[in-house]
């Protein structure tokens, strides 16, 4: 692109139904704790914040490994203070994923470097590079195409012919992902990444209720019952039912998290998205 930026693209052919790779790419997935057990390039990971279902804020150490020693001798040095330890610091990223992007069928992801000192989206920081790409079906069923593109600064063009095999890599970890604690967790739909959608119908009416808390005015409220005595019109202009239940579940003291959108789609606004209990 410049003198000093260019980027490199690669597709890789994983071992990976297009749906059990879109999974495994959610940030819930790929930054669960419980990848350090098979991946030996990770020292600790998690997820920091969550924005909405596949969109959050994550944090992770790397180990050295020999992948990543060929990768840093030729493209940097990674940043960070090194311990005795074969680990690397603490690196932050916010990562995100859109169903059906660029088109129909497609599954796109990025992700992009935070500065953890004053917590904004840099282009890069240190070890860690923004990247995007996207996953797509393949002719196979049984597999998937993840194409992906990386930013590089001052990287030579010649040097990345001289990277590691990025095929056999991936390849590799996706057949350690399948035998781990953490794909038989998301196979069996106990690990927590998996959300529902609710929604309102016949609403006619007008807006639901809310109830009242205890010490708030009661003017236009409506008697219910003696454990709820008064409930009140929730606001009909602007409505979103991701709003009212948090504000419902608020004064019931039930705490949860609700989402206005899913995988970097907004939802209607008679939709909300909740974790799945």
């Amino acid at each position: 692109v410049t003198k000093d930026v260019s980027y490199m693209r690669y597709e890789v052919l994983l071992d990976a139904s297009h749906e059990e790779a879109s999974t495994v790419l959610r940030p819930e997935v790929f930054y669960h704790p419980l990848r350090a057990e098979f991946d030996p390039s990770i020292a600790d990971l998690s997820v920091v914040k969550e924005f909405a279902p596949g969109d959050c804020l994550v944090k992770f150490r790397m180990r050295q490994t020999k992948h990543l020693q060929k990768s840093l001798s030729l493209i940097g040095t990674a940043t960070g203070h090194q311990t005795k330890r074969p680990e690397l610091g603490t690196n932050f990223a916010r990562v995100a994923v859109r169903r059906d992007f660029p088109q129909p069928g497609f599954f796109a992801f990025c992700n992009v470097p935070c500065d953890a000192s004053r917590m904004m989206l840099v282009e890069d920081s240190g070890l860690v590079k923004a990247r995007i790409g996207y996953l797509k079906p393949a002719e196979d069923p049984t597999k998937s195409w993840v194409i992906e593109i990386h930013r590089l600064q001052r990287v030579p063009s010649w040097v990345t012919a001289l990277l590691p095999d990025t095929h056999r890599f991936k390849t590799e970890w996706v057949n350690a992902y399948k035998k781990s604690n953490l794909g038989r967790q998301v196979r069996e739909g106990t690990a927590r990444y998996q959300y529902t959608v609710v929604g309102l119908r016949k609403c006619q009416r007008g807006p639901p209720l809310l109830p009242v808390v205890s010490g708030e005015a009661t003017e236009g409220a409506v008697f219910a019952d003696a454990k709820i005595p008064y409930w009140v019109h929730s606001e009909k202009e602007g409505f979103s039912f991701s709003s009212y239940l948090r504000r419902f579940l608020a004064a019931l003291r039930e705490p949860a998290e609700v989402f206005d959108s899913l995988d970097g789609r907004y939802l209607v606004p008679y939709q909300a998205c909740m974790h799945t209990s």
